[in-house]
């Protein structure tokens, strides 16, 4: 039985955007290498919102995917942003068209900065000191 929201039949959205429907794009990607957004560029760039809606929510719902920087500023990885947009889109503050739109941009962003391939395997890179190849 497909998935849907209203009339979207979402693991039909995830299959034409080769997006994966069964774990996270960044699944045990250490990304911390970069690249960084600040919580103004994590709000346009992702979600067409402001960086006050970020806060907004961080508070209202105790999301706390960011971490500070040494002057106090928020600071995202992709991987924190990936996990904010399925954290979002699970308390409905985002449609289903903005969360695949903020995944497509993350899965784009990890593959110009070498976390993926273009089939969406993981690079060396991705491969860092966290991620952890399954067993079998």
């Amino acid at each position: 039985m497909a998935v849907t929201l209203g009339d979207l039949d979402v693991a039909a959205l995830l299959r034409l955007t080769r997006l994966p429907a069964d774990r996270a794009i960044l699944d045990g990607i250490d990304t911390s290498a970069g690249p960084e957004f600040s919580v103004s560029e994590a709000a346009t760039v992702f979600f067409a919102g402001r960086p006050y809606w970020i806060r907004r929510l961080e508070k209202e719902h105790g999301f706390a995917f960011h971490r500070r920087s040494e002057g106090g500023a928020r600071v995202y990885t992709l991987t924190d942003v990936e996990a904010m947009a399925h954290a979002m889109a699970g308390v409905g503050v985002v449609t289903v068209r903005q969360l695949i739109a903020a995944l497509v941009a993350v899965q784009a962003l990890a593959i110009v900065h070498g976390y993926l391939e273009f089939d969406g395997s993981v690079t060396e890179k991705g491969r860092g000191p966290l991620y952890a190849l399954p067993e079998g």
